[in-house]
């Protein structure tokens, strides 16, 4: 290998690292400006909660300041290419969707090195202890919803499929199992099958849009955080790409699933280098029959919805919040 090829391939490995650690920073730093600060626009929160034993088994919780009765349940997952990012980075995504009448539980899960099944687990573990907590949290677990962003949009629908489907994994089965009710899904930007992560590329080559060489370089990193071996996957790993599963539900290759799925919103911008899943998503989704909404943004990139100063940030909050208020009557606060 020439000494420019090598010299590329070491800059797209360090991409990741450089850029995504300082993001991380400045995101937490930010949440401390006044006026922007959740508590200066009427949301309490309460950090460093346990949902297990171990160190990374952590979540804060947001709640409006003035609740009247018990208020949904929502569960946050960040995003962050399963290596980045935390749940004190997206404090402004959970702030938004407490202002929206939500009681607001933002988790921690196990990173890159830590692989797949781990990060499942580990959601896994936080959704059956908030819903065994709820009513101590002021939160109703009759009215739960699960939202992520990117890899925490895969975790999420992974989740759902956990409640929907019969699944031989014990944590998986114990979800099927557990007292609550799944009402919605917002699985934002997500990146939903990480296998054969080439034909992202493919996708836009073909549209005569090829992606940038770092994006390209990055979407096989984040495949390989998540599933070193990231051909189809085997049965043991098919929660690893939640879309997969769904498509063979959709197709009949899956057994009857033991409820519904819930209604789902998935947002996405129009030039995210991951559309594809949401849009394979969309598809899975009516021709199941699945209550669904999957708007496309234009000219909207990965995660746009987190940046309040992209122009199309707010009209995707108000999407969210109409859909959300239609399926299960959450009141907006915002």
């Amino acid at each position: 290998m020439d000494a420019p090829t090598t010299l590329r391939r070491f800059t797209r490995q360090l991409w990741g690292p450089l850029l995504m650690e300082p993001a991380a920073g400045l995101a937490r730093a930010v949440r401390y400006l006044p006026r922007l600060r959740p508590e200066d626009r009427g949301v309490d929160v309460t950090p460093d909660l346990a949902y297990g034993p171990d160190l990374w088994q952590r979540y804060d919780l947001y709640r409006p300041r003035e609740p009247s009765g018990p208020l949904p349940l929502l569960m946050m997952i960040h995003g962050g290419g399963f290596q980045f990012f935390d749940r004190r980075s997206h404090w402004g995504v959970a702030t938004a969707f407490a202002r929206a009448g939500f009681v607001v539980a933002s988790v921690e899960y196990r990173l890159a090195p830590h692989r797949f099944p781990a990060p499942q687990r580990d959601v896994a573990a936080a959704l059956l202890h908030l819903v065994r907590v709820a009513a101590d949290h002021g939160a109703d677990a009759r009215r739960t919803v699960l939202a992520g962003e990117s890899a925490g949009a895969n975790l999420a629908l992974g989740l759902a499929l956990c409640w929907t489907l019969p699944r031989p994994e014990p944590w998986a089965a114990a979800i099927a199992a557990a007292d609550f009710e799944l009402r919605a899904i917002l699985p934002a930007c997500g990146y939903l099958d990480v296998t054969e992560p080439g034909r992202h590329e493919v996708y836009w080559r073909k549209r005569g849009r090829p992606l940038h060489p770092v994006v390209a370089s990055r979407i096989p990193e984040v495949s390989r955080a998540h599933l070193p071996d990231h051909s189809p996957p085997l049965p043991e790993h098919a929660l690893a790409s939640p879309l997969r599963l769904l498509e063979a539900l959709a197709k009949g290759e899956h057994p009857s699933p033991l409820r519904p799925l819930p209604p789902v919103h998935a947002l996405v911008g129009a030039v995210d280098p991951v559309l594809h899943d949401t849009l394979r998503l969309g598809a899975a989704l009516e021709a199941l029959g699945v209550d669904h909404e999957v708007p496309i943004y234009a000219d909207a990139g990965h995660a746009f919805h987190a940046l309040p100063w992209h122009r199309q940030a707010e009209p995707a909050w108000r999407g969210q919040r109409a859909f959300l208020r239609r399926v299960l009557g959450a009141a907006d606060a915002s």
